[in-house]
């Protein structure tokens, strides 16, 4: 995320909710890349969030991105014999300047159609 007026808080750093946007967002963005045949067939949620910023960034912010608990094959076998998978993406935001920024575990419930 570039760093500029339209994310920034009262401080002139980066507001919470732009970090926690990014980090929503990320975490959809891994779906669609490491699950492209599951997206179009599926109604991916997010349920819940557990988060921790980390820093006051006035930079540009990049994300990283992982599931936790299941290996990618598990997790589609897991959803193509229920039809359905609970599990959660691990997502971190950092700048170079900074180092890790944000810290979030993502949960997510899909199904197929």
């Amino acid at each position: 995320m570039v760093f500029g007026k339209p994310n920034q808080n009262h401080v002139h750093s980066v507001h919470a909710s732009a970090f926690f946007a990014l980090a929503e967002i990320a975490g959809g963005q891994f779906l669609k890349q490491n699950f492209p045949t599951v997206v179009p067939r599926s109604l991916p949620i997010h349920r819940a969030a557990k988060v921790k910023y980390q820093a006051f960034v006035k930079c540009d912010i990049y994300s990283s991105a992982k599931i936790i608990d299941y290996s990618h094959d598990d997790l589609l076998a897991e959803l193509e014999k229920n039809k359905r998978v609970l599990f959660k993406i691990d997502v971190k935001l950092f700048t170079p300047e900074v180092g890790r920024a944000f810290h979030g575990a993502f949960e997510w419930f899909v199904t197929l159609f």
